[in-house]
């Protein structure tokens, strides 16, 4: 639905100061589908201390050369497979998975970059190499929010220091959980996704 109140968020000194203040500020590229939110969102991007792309391709509301200024501007990527190969199609690379993820990261001088598949599970490609965790299988009732709990689980153990191995674990888990509830925020405790992964070990 366009012309809603997202696309039309304007800049203020409060929302600047915030994100100075933050350890990270989270964005999508689909928030810049309007004038007003993307010009707003750039402008909140050069405040920010370190910046978590996590590009949601939704045709027809992307345009190559600002997901271009947006990827450059970038400190760690989120990505889908899809999204993956449409990136990296851009400088016709078609290789491996691996491959891929190692040239968008090199060009883009990232710190890392995370991989989503869905039920086969997720990879986070950073200096030190290919950190991989597989699916948790669960009955799924609404994918809606799985994307965005998954990244939300993995900062949170990210900004603690934990191994990336540990916050693509967490992060898989969070997601899952949340595909078992209908609607995008269920209220999910950090202590429940542990017993989660508890039992699933």
């Amino acid at each position: 639905v366009e012309n809603v109140a997202w696309d039309f968020i304007a800049l203020k000194d409060n929302a600047l100061q915030k994100v100075e203040k933050s350890d990270l500020f989270v964005f999508g590229s689909l928030a810049a589908r309007h004038e007003t939110s993307k010009n707003t969102l750039l402008e909140l991007v050069k405040k920010a201390r370190f910046k978590v792309f996590d590009i949601n391709l939704r045709p027809p509301f992307y345009q190559q050369v600002l997901l271009e200024q947006l990827l450059s501007q970038a400190d760690i990527v989120k990505v889908n497979d899809e999204e993956l190969e449409i990136v990296a199609g851009w400088y016709g690379q078609s290789g491996s998975e691996t491959d891929q993820l190692t040239f968008v990261l090199k060009q883009y001088d990232l710190s890392g970059i995370i991989l989503t598949k869905g039920a086969k599970g997720a990879v986070f490609l950073d200096e030190d190499g290919l950190h991989e965790q597989s699916g948790f299988p669960v009955e799924v009732e609404d994918t809606i929010g799985s994307g965005d709990s998954f990244l939300a689980g993995f900062l949170s153990r990210y900004l603690k220091g934990e191994p990336p191995k540990d916050c693509l674990a967490f992060a898989g888990a969070t997601g899952a959980m949340v595909a078992t509830h209908r609607g995008a925020t269920p209220l999910i405790t950090e202590d429940a996704v542990k017993r989660f992964m508890a039992k699933r070990r």
